[in-house]
This record gives structure tokens, sequence and C-alpha cells, in this order.
């Protein structure tokens, strides 16, 4: 009796006889909860080392009508962040470095503050799009009730909570890009004028908010012609019989938006660094050589994003920044580093469900089955195929897209195991099994969602991943009131952020390189990993967790003599960081 009133009251069409209204109102209410715990962590955290630069950039672009800091860096989500302090009375200062630019900006009219917490405040518009984006896109494919699971996955999910708090880029990119596959599928599966038109726009979003969405983009269209093909067993020559004017609509409205947030700008080819180095290898003896010269030097429509385009692949392709991975520090990148960063970063319940999502995925593309629900299965196995080569390795929050593809991806499993004709009960209770473990990692992870780390990362993730997704200069806050509570002077700081202490309203000791002191001594653990030598006389001395990206230690008076730095493994070993 018990088992069979457990099966109708779980059952997927007692849930079904709620109204289309009742389903709203929860969903409603999932992204509430989310938005809610995102703003809580406002006042918890100080500036990550990117959200200065963002917000002079934007800044510049309401004030002055220029985008001139970093093009590589496209508007939209600057321009986000820095809207409510522009309408609150702040203005450009002028500063040549964007990073001094924005810490000057935020310390005027109101204090650093306040003035942090605003430009945060309306970056939660892009949470709650990928919430509406993933709720949309997983009713189409498997209901409403599985749409509202998928959802919860997503508001539980830390990397998403963490950047939807941050007056940064990475969300913007990430939700805007997702809105454009979405759309764009549903174009594809009604090639209507209209639609054309909106995917056209919301392919501009994308770009708008990260140049990377162009590639991206392109990789996941190879995905969908594959599974095409695949599924049709051959040539999908029906499904690529497109009207000549709906691909004439989206790359025209796109290009019009797209366009429309540099404000309308023109500019030669040659503003980009590396059209700049062509023309100066042109040979000005020549009548070609000449006429060349003039031609990259006449004013085009859009050329600010053939600029943006040209510095990324310069970033990218040229000579890479030290990175840290497991351990080791070199320039250059890791092939496996973003499998492992995503193996330790994302919720085991949530890679439970993906996985299963995926082989699900696998077992219809052999069967020849109803695709639909391979997409977003192919999309982000496809986001994290054109990235392992990459020679930048600094954070997950390059392929922040991938959690609600995951989000998608994962309703496959959950469909599968709800519906199960065997052991209904078995399969249902692992579900709710899964989703509650998911459920109570968020809720203890709060509200250090951005150093969120699974049970795979053991106690010390810093052995693993650090910059962006451990430290990213998010605990001076916290180490202002650490060091008022042990009533710490004098204190010295060994810092990794773009934003000086002294902005809040913090009195704090540069630490002399090289050099011992006395005192207290606030060590960002970014600076541990990376130049464990520095630090390491520190070694005998205690110290005590500051949030989780500080190490703050106390070294009694008379400051020790300096000794001979050891090597860096030594080093590691001593500070219990290997």
């Amino acid at each position: 009796m018990c088992y069979n009133w457990v099966l109708r009251t779980w059952s997927v069409a007692g849930m079904g006889k709620l109204s289309r209204a009742a389903i709203a109102v929860i969903a409603l209410a999932l992204i509430l909860v989310g938005v809610l715990r995102v703003r809580s962590t406002y006042s918890v955290f100080s500036s990550t080392y990117d959200e200065p630069e963002h917000i002079a950039q934007g800044m510049e672009w309401l004030s002055r009508g220029t985008y001139n800091y970093d093009p590589k860096h496209t508007p939209l989500g600057p321009v986000t962040a820095a809207l409510p302090l522009w309408l609150s009375g702040s203005r450009s200062v002028g500063l040549a470095d964007p990073w001094d630019e924005g810490s000057a900006i935020l310390a005027t009219n109101g204090g650093y503050r306040e003035n942090l917490a605003k430009a945060r405040a309306p970056m939660i518009v892009f949470f709650i799009v990928m919430c509406g984006v993933v709720f949309a896109w997983s009713t189409e494919l498997y209901g409403p009730w599985i749409g509202l699971l998928c959802l919860l996955e997503l508001s539980l999910t830390p990397g998403i909570l963490a950047h939807s708090g941050l007056a940064a880029s990475d969300m913007a990119g990430a939700s805007t890009f997702v809105l454009a596959l979405w759309v764009l599928s549903r174009w594809i599966r009604q090639r209507t004028g209209g639609r054309a038109i909106l995917a056209g726009l919301c392919v501009a979003l994308a770009m708008g908010a990260k140049l990377s969405a162009a590639p991206f983009l392109v990789a996941c269209a190879a995905v969908w012609l594959a599974i095409q093909c695949w599924s049709c067993r051959g040539w999908p020559s029906q499904a690529l019989r497109f009207r000549p004017g709906h691909i004439l609509l989206i790359g025209l409205s796109a290009f019009l938006l797209i366009w429309a947030a540099y404000r309308f700008h023109s500019e030669p080819l040659s503003a980009a660094r590396a059209v700049r180095t062509y023309q100066a290898g042109l040979d000005q003896r020549t009548v070609p050589g000449r006429l060349a010269k003039k031609a990259l030097d006449v004013p085009i429509p859009g050329g600010n994003i053939i600029r943006g385009l040209g510095d990324l692949l310069l970033t990218e392709h040229g000579p890479p920044i030290p990175q840290y991975f497991l351990g080791e520090v070199k320039k250059g990148g890791w092939y496996l580093y973003f499998p492992i960063a995503f193996l330790v970063k994302t919720p085991l319940p949530l890679l439970i469900l993906v996985a299963g999502g995926a082989l699900l995925a696998l077992r219809i593309l052999l069967r020849r089955g109803d695709i639909e629900g391979c997409y977003p299965v192919g999309f982000a196995a496809v986001l994290f195929l054109i990235c392992l080569p990459t020679e930048w390795d600094i954070g997950t929050r390059y392929l922040l897209a991938v959690y609600p593809l995951f989000s998608i991806a994962s309703g496959l499993a959950i469909r599968t195991l709800w519906q199960s004709r065997r052991s209904t009960l078995a399969s249902r209770v692992v579900t709710a099994g899964l989703l509650f473990w998911l459920a109570a990692e968020s809720v203890y992870a709060h509200p250090d969602y951005l150093s969120y780390f699974n049970e795979l990362a053991g106690s010390r993730p810093e052995k693993i991943l650090v910059e962006c997704d451990l430290d990213w200069g998010q605990d001076l806050y916290r180490l202002q009131q650490e060091a008022e509570r042990v009533h710490a002077s004098p204190l010295w700081e060994a810092y990794y952020g773009s934003s000086r202490p002294q902005a809040y309203g913090f009195d704090m000791r540069r630490w002399p390189d090289d050099d011992t002191v006395a005192g207290w001594v606030g060590v960002s653990m970014h600076n541990l990993v990376f130049s464990p030598e520095r630090f390491a006389w520190l070694a005998p001395y205690s110290w005590r967790q500051v949030g989780k990206s500080i190490r703050l230690y106390f070294v009694p008076a008379p400051a020790p003599a300096p000794t001979v730095a050891p090597n860096r493994e030594q080093a590691l070993t001593v500070l219990h960081l290997k």
C-alpha cells in the first residue's frame, strides 16, 4: 500500500495536473531564491581582479562615447556594470590603466563598497536570462516538470551563482551565448522571417557580450550538422534548405546590433594590432603597396569589431602568461586543464546526472532516435574540445556556458530515471537523492561559490587550481574583519588583486619583497603557489585561514634573519602546499 501511494504521489501524470500558471510560479520562485542568494554575497566579497577593469570600460563607453581600453572585451557586460554608477553621477577619470581607472571610479560618489555593490546589482539580469533559457529549452525537450528540475540544478550550481554576483563579462557572455543557441535551434525547427531576425539579434547579444561566442557558435553549428548527417545516414539536404533571405536577415540584424553596441563608430582595419604589423611590412615603393596601405587606413563600419577580434586572436596566440595547474607553474596551457577543472569544480550529483544524460544521448544516436535531446550534450562536448589546446588556462569562467548545457543535458537522465519501468520507486529515490545532495552542497558552499570545490578536490584544492577558481582577490573584506578582531598591528600584506586595500579604508603595509618582517602577514593563496620561495620563511609560524584565499600569519618580534630561499618543491612542501 505504501509503495503504491508513493508512486501515485510522485507520478509525472499527477504533477501535470498543475496549471501553467502554477508551474510558472514555481519557476519564478526558484529563480528568486537564486537571486537572493547572489545578492547576499555583495557585501561579503571585495572586488575580484577583473571587476575594476570592466567598470572602467563601461564608464568610458557611457561618459565619453569611446571604447578603447581593451577592445577584445565587448561592451555589453562592462556597460551593464557601469550603468548604475553613471546614473548616480560617476564619470570617467581619465587614467591610462583600466584597473587604476576602475578603482578610482569606485572610490568616488558614496564610497568603494557601496559603488561596487551598485555595479554588481544589474548583472543579476544575466542570471535570470540563463535560468529562463534553461527552463524553456528543457521544457520543450522533456516537459515542464523536468524543466523545473533542470532549472533547480542550474540555480544551485556554485559556479553560476559566483559569477552572477560579479561586475564582469563572464556571466553576460555565457547567458547570451546559450540564449543564441536556443533561439537558433527554434528558428531551425520553424524557419520564419521573424525568428530569423530574433536569431540575428540574439547572436549579436552573444557577440556583444563576448567575442569568443563567434567560434563557439560555429563549432556548435558543426555539431548540429554532424548529428543531422548521422541521423539521416547521409547528407541532410532537407534540413539544410535555408532560405537565403533568412540567412541575410540573421547576418544583417546581428551586424547592426553589434555595430550599435560600438555606437556605430567606423574604424580603419589598421587600428588592429595584427593589421598594423602587416601594414608596416608593405613595400611603399610599389604602387600595390601604397594602395594597400591607404586601403587599410580607410574607416569602415564595424571596424571596432574587427579590431576586437584581432586583439582576441593576438592574445590567444601571443606570449602566454605564467599559469598554475596541479602544483606546476609554466607559461602555456595544459590539454587536461578544463576537463580536470570541471571535474573538481562541478558538484558530483550534477556530474553524475550529466554523465547519465551523455550516455543516454549516445544510445539515442546509435539507435537514430529522437535527436533533439542530443544537441545540448554535443554542444557542451564541442566547447570542451575546442578549448583543450588553448594557451590561456586561467579559470573555468571561460567555459561558464557549459553549466546551463549540463543542466539541460541532465534532463535526459532525470526523465529516464523518473519514468523507468524497472524499479520505479528505487529510480525515483535515486533521482530525489541526487537533487537533495546537490541542494545540500550548494547551501553548504554559501557564500563561497567562487572558491567551491567538490569532494574529489579534497581539503587542499589549492594543489589543483588557484587563479579565478579559488583566489581572485575576493577576500579583502574578510581580512579586514579578521585583522580588527585580533587587533593585527602592524599588518603586512602580500595581496593578489587589482584594488588597493587603502581604497576600502584598510590600513595595511605592503610586504617588502625578499625581506622578513615581524607582526601579522596576510598572504594571498595565489602568491603562495606562484612564488612559494618568497614565503618559505613563514613556514615555522602559525597561521589562520581567512575566507578561502588568504592565510594570515603571525610572526613574533624580532623579525627572523633572512635565509637562503629553498627551491620551489621544497618551499611548497614546508608551506603544506604539495
